[in-house]
């Protein structure tokens, strides 16, 4: 199933006060909200590292989406990356070969933390 990207909203949680990003996504034409994310760092060149909560899939299989996202002057450059399997789901904008490998590298040495804070529902909570 393939996903577009339609808009992204940031709430603040009337329970503890804390900023929330949704992302929003078309699928077979009709608008939904996915999945809550969790932004963890930025880095100088304003990308975001972001990671979604806990997606079960129809099988019962637990992936996570971890997201970089650094904007442009049209919209954004985004590489997403699924775990557990390390694969590119989508891949958008201009990020360099060098810029993907060393985002990989994040991926691979992050990934039980990522799960550990998606499982948990954020930094604040890990």
């Amino acid at each position: 199933m393939k996903l577009k990207l339609c808009n992204v909203i940031i709430k603040k949680d009337r329970e503890n006060s804390k900023f929330v990003k949704f992302v929003v996504y078309y699928v077979h034409s009709l608008r939904r909200v996915i999945k809550m994310m969790h932004t963890l760092c930025k880095y100088a060149d304003e990308t975001e590292l972001v990671i979604s909560d806990i997606i079960t899939r129809d099988n019962g299989d637990e992936v996570i989406r971890v997201v970089f996202e650094r904007p442009t002057e049209h919209g954004f450059d985004t590489l997403i990356f699924e775990l557990p399997s390390y694969k590119i789901v989508e891949k958008d904008g201009q990020y360099t070969e060098e810029e993907i490998e060393l985002f990989k590298k994040v991926v691979e040495q992050g990934a039980a933390h990522f799960f550990e804070i998606a499982r948990e529902g954020g930094l604040e909570s890990a």
